[in-house]
């Protein structure tokens, strides 16, 4: 894939540059202001069902969309940003593969996380269910359906745009190709602050990477990414519903 490539993985591409320097915005957003908002927020006693912390939920991907579909065309103009961020391939065959896919990921990881979480209380590591986890079964109304759009529609285009368009194409010149799959992988996974999920989202990050890789098209991992965090909704809801959550 990388010699097929070869002319992508350029240390002089503009818009890949400039994109690189938003995600590394982002990432400090959500690693150094991210974290005090919600302590604010849960300081001043306020629900997981409250719209403040919906709001919040939404506010980075939000961002730093709007950030990309502004900044880049203006600099370098609308068609060269499409082409620089390869959004201009598209195939019906994506949805049937990240259908297959997203069913044969989440056969493999719900036993991984099952038996990682059993490793990590017997180790006496605290284990806490990820934020918009809590949020998903708290939420109801209008702000369940924000959330739910944020997840599958809102996090897999800006995170599929900063990891592995943007990083991952950046980096590949300077350390390689593997390099930059396992490190942009790994942060990925890092990034998502949640412990319990961390090996799941590790392989989820390599395997939207070949995704987007195989079909040369952003595309391919945006969709194979919402599928995948759609069907994790919908077990996730469908379990809370019928009691087999506590």
């Amino acid at each position: 894939m990388l010699t097929i490539w070869r002319n992508s993985f350029r240390k002089n591409n503009a818009v890949l540059n400039t994109g690189f320097m938003l995600s590394m915005v982002f990432l400090c957003f959500v690693i150094f202001i991210m974290p005090p908002l919600l302590y604010a927020v849960g300081c001043r006693g306020l629900s997981l069902s409250c719209p403040c912390l919906v709001v919040i939920a939404l506010l980075p991907p939000l961002l730093f969309i709007t950030a990309t579909m502004i900044i880049l065309p203006v600099k370098y103009g609308f068609k060269r940003t499409i082409r620089g961020i390869r959004m201009r391939r598209w195939r019906f065959s994506m949805i049937f593969l990240s259908v297959v896919t997203a069913l044969a990921l989440m056969f493999f990881l719900a036993p991984l996380t099952i038996s990682f979480k059993a490793l990590l209380i017997k180790l006496g590591i605290p284990v806490q269910e990820p934020i918009f986890v809590q949020l998903l079964l708290h939420a109801s109304g209008p702000c369940l359906w924000m959330l739910i759009f944020a997840v599958t529609v809102l996090a897999p285009i800006a995170e599929e745009l900063m990891f592995r368009r943007f990083i991952f194409a950046f980096l590949v010149p300077y350390i390689g190709f593997l390099p930059a799959l396992v490190f942009t992988a790994g942060l990925f996974a890092a990034v998502h602050n949640s412990l319990l999920q961390l090996p799941a989202l590790f392989i989820l990050g390599i395997a939207f990477q070949m995704t987007y890789l195989y079909y040369r098209s952003i595309w391919g991992g945006i969709i194979l990414h919402s599928i995948n965090n759609a069907t994790a909704v919908a077990v996730l809801l469908i379990s809370n519903y019928l009691g087999l959550i506590q």
